[in-house]
């Protein structure tokens, strides 16, 4: 079985693409076929044609689809469409492969779908042509579902995981979960189902028996309830345990992953809330600081008409003192009384005339009004108002010190406050920028906080579910003893009783086949993976250890003698290797013989290794045809070398304006 060629239209960044698998030039020769390309020049989407044209599903891609089954078509082809101006145009994305499924017959495959520039105008469609070299055989043409069902015969679906791969994936082959894919998929390959099918429709009809036969009784009916809901119950804590351990192992390698991407980066949102905190008290500090001064100003505002009218005030009440200290004010007498004194000469008093030192005292009198108009009195009146004036003035200026010195305190404090969060945050700044991506390191501190919350919340379900478990069996065992005790006791219906028991029976028997068909079969697959792993591994067989499968299907490694686990000492190519031995294995299996396609099959292996697993591909190709896709940088040196002239075909992908051709 061997691919002959793989023609693409307008699939992602192949516009168009033909390419023809040549035979091996002589019988029993190599069937080893090589393309090399750049990262980003199509090699997965190669990869993904593969599988978009067989299964319609592209399980290379990094992110899912929203458009499921539907791949993005080739944007020149729609750039196309859309210069020509007419919404309706349709662009017609199509993968189309030949595989020859023995010497003599073909299957074309070919899948497709309409594209415009609105979007995708219907679901793609599968056209499955079927042809043979004999003469008169004829051909057969198969649509839809028919010709999916038609492809299953040959390369089924359920397989997909082990038809086309990479190279990480071949490293990653033995994580948590794989196991359970491929017992799922030797299931659903070996017929196993059929026989649970079996199971099924007599589980159906031992129900319908039991409705039938608990009809006429109540105690049964009761029994029936309590059984059901015990076995409910049961099932749904069993479900409930089975949905919180894979959460937990989920939770466990997100937390994992999550501590190693931070490393030592813990502190980081401690940085960014201290950077926030301290921002934030700057900008509070800088509003304090501008009402500290608002208030300052409104201090002196309201002080200032004060102080500048008082400021005189002690001069004027020094001026009046000196005055009257040197007796230069006039009596409190009206100068029109002393000039009528001067000009009478006699004194109104005692009505005398005036003497020469009287006479000299009244122009003293009359001088002095000459010099000032106000008298005495009005000095004193002066002195009386300056005075409290001036006891007020130096209450008000008690009052304004003690609240200019209070607000020049406040703004010391905060201005001592501003220069230590300026500093502070400055630390902080600097620490951060040793840090790249701060955000992101704190958005994944959050998540791992986040995730150990829901991880131990998880744990704590998933004990009190197990504790619950023994003691629901023990119901549900109970609930079904009695069931029986009160089933037993009804004769109702003997002949249905009977037919009740005999599909037990016969379940029983499906059941028991089952298991041994499950066992012959894992049996076989780990007889055939260890034949495999010994014939292609290059170490002596003595240091290979041997493959065991569990129950479940779990691979495991060890030293025939020790019985010590290998498995985690295998490098890359070898975890790689057995990973082939086991694909191997489930092929021969199968009955198929589909061919290896490996997208970048050595990109985590050293030199050695690869030279060594390239070998081994080589040896792998004479029985079947193996598809290698590497990277520029990885088909260097030792893998040509080993290769050598047993290439079937080797080509190489080139990338120009948003298509990938080959060359």
């Amino acid at each position: 079985m061997r691919i002959m060629s793989i023609a693409i239209k307008n699939y992602r960044q192949y516009k168009e693409l033909l390419l023809d698998f040549d035979r091996p030039t002589k019988r029993g020769g190599c069937d080893l076929n090589v393309l090399v390309g750049k990262n980003g020049f199509g090699k997965t989407n190669l990869a993904n044609a593969f599988c978009w044209c067989l299964w319609s599903k592209e399980p290379d891609l990094a992110l899912k689809d929203k458009n499921s089954g539907k791949p993005k078509c080739n944007l020149e082809a729609l750039q196309d469409c859309k210069n020509e101006g007419k919404s309706g145009l349709e662009v017609q994305v199509a993968v189309k492969i030949d595989l020859e499924t023995r010497p003599e017959k073909m299957l074309l495959i070919q899948r497709k779908c309409k594209v415009s520039v609105k979007g995708y105008e219907d679901e793609p469609t599968l056209t499955v042509v079927q042809t043979s070299h004999t003469r008169g055989a004829g051909s057969s043409t198969y649509e839809g579902e028919e010709a999916q069902e038609e492809i299953e015969r040959y390369y089924p679906s359920d397989l997909s995981d082990y038809l086309v791969f990479d190279g990480e994936r071949l490293t990653t082959y033995f994580q948590r979960g794989q196991a359970s894919k491929i017992q799922q998929s030797v299931i659903n390959l070996s017929g196993i189902e059929k026989l649970d099918e079996a199971m099924h429709h007599h589980s159906v009809m031992m129900s319908e028996l039991e409705s039938q036969i608990s009809d006429n009784s109540e105690e049964l009916k009761a029994a029936d309830i309590k059984r059901t809901s015990a076995k409910e119950s049961y099932e749904r804590n069993a479900k409930e345990i089975e949905r919180l351990e894979s959460e937990v192992a989920e939770a466990d390698d997100a937390i994992h992953n999550l501590r190693e991407e931070i490393g030592t980066h813990k502190n980081v949102p401690e940085l960014l809330d201290k950077k926030d905190g301290l921002e934030a008290l700057l900008q509070n500090l800088d509003k304090q600081l501008g009402e500290v001064r608002d208030k300052k100003c409104e201090l002196i505002r309201r002080y200032f008409p004060i102080f500048a009218v008082m400021r005189y005030a002690p001069v004027l009440q020094s001026y009046v003192q000196q005055k009257q200290e040197r007796q230069e004010y006039p009596p409190s007498i009206r100068r029109e009384v002393f000039e009528e004194i001067l000009k009478n000469d006699k004194c109104i008093v005692c009505g005398e005339k005036l003497s020469r030192a009287a006479r000299r005292y009244v122009e003293e009198q009359i001088e002095k009004y000459k010099k000032t108009n106000v008298s005495t009195e009005t000095y004193n009146a002066i002195n009386g108002v300056l005075e409290p004036k001036m006891v007020a003035f130096n209450e008000q200026m008690k009052v304004y010190l003690e609240r200019r010195d209070a607000i020049l305190s406040q703004e010391c404090a905060i201005n001592e406050r501003h220069e230590r969060a300026e500093v502070e945050l400055q630390d902080v700044r600097d620490k951060l920028a040793k840090v790249n991506d701060a955000q992101s390191y704190k958005a994944k501190i959050q998540e791992l906080s986040s995730r150990e919350k829901s991880h131990g919340h998880a744990r704590d379900m998933l004990g009190a579910r197990r504790a619950d478990a023994a003691r629901l069996l023990q119901e549900k065992q109970n609930a079904e003893a009695e069931y029986e005790r009160v089933r037993l006791q009804s004769d109702h219906d003997v002949s249905r009783r009977r037919q009740y028991e005999i599909l037990k029976m016969s379940w029983q028997i499906i059941q028991r086949t089952r298991e041994k068909l499950v066992t012959e079969i894992r049996e076989a697959i780990e007889e055939k993976t260890n034949a495999y792993w010994q014939e292609l591994m290059w170490k002596p067989k003595e240091e290979l250890g041997r493959v065991h499968f569990a129950q479940n299907f779990t691979v495991t490694l060890c030293d025939d003698d020790t019985k010590q686990q290998m498995l985690g000492t295998l490098s890359a190519a070898e975890r790689a290797m057995m990973a082939l031995s086991i694909t191997w294995a489930i092929h021969s299996q199968a009955g198929i013989n589909f061919p290896f396609i490996i997208d970048t099959p050595v990109a985590n292996m050293s030199s050695d290794s690869r030279k060594d697993f390239a070998q081994t591909l080589k040896e792998i190709s004479k029985d079947k045809q193996v598809i290698l896709l590497f990277t520029d940088t990885e088909y260097v040196n030792e893998i040509p070398e080993v290769f050598g002239s047993d290439l079937v075909m080797k080509k190489t992908l080139s990338y120009s304006k948003g298509k990938t051709e080959i060359k």
